[in-house]
């Protein structure tokens, strides 16, 4: 069963240009999870967010661990609006 995960990170207050570049690296070994949808940076240089489809928790799991050396990453697990409408008005009765 595929879930949707909307993932934001911030950089960490300690990154330095060593930091970033030891973090490209890690990037270009790993490249973009293939579920990723969209992907953007804030312009103040402090993190992201990216939006992605995700068919194996554990392999997502294992795709964010390198980076959390230089990032703090939160992961919210989402779901379409119609499913929240429909067990919003099952719960209340409609």
């Amino acid at each position: 069963m595929k879930t949707w995960a909307l993932t934001t990170y911030q950089y960490k207050a300690t990154m330095t240009k060593e930091d970033m570049a030891k973090l490209l690296e890690v990037y270009g070994k790993f490249g973009v999870y293939p579920g990723v949808k969209e992907h953007f940076e804030f312009v103040d240089g402090t993190g992201g967010f990216f939006f992605a489809e995700v068919e194996d928790t554990f392999e997502f799991f294992k795709y964010l661990l390198p980076y959390e050396e230089f990032m703090t990453l939160e992961v919210k697990w989402v779901i379409p609006v119609e499913d929240a409408a429909k067990a919003a008005m099952e719960f209340v009765g409609i």
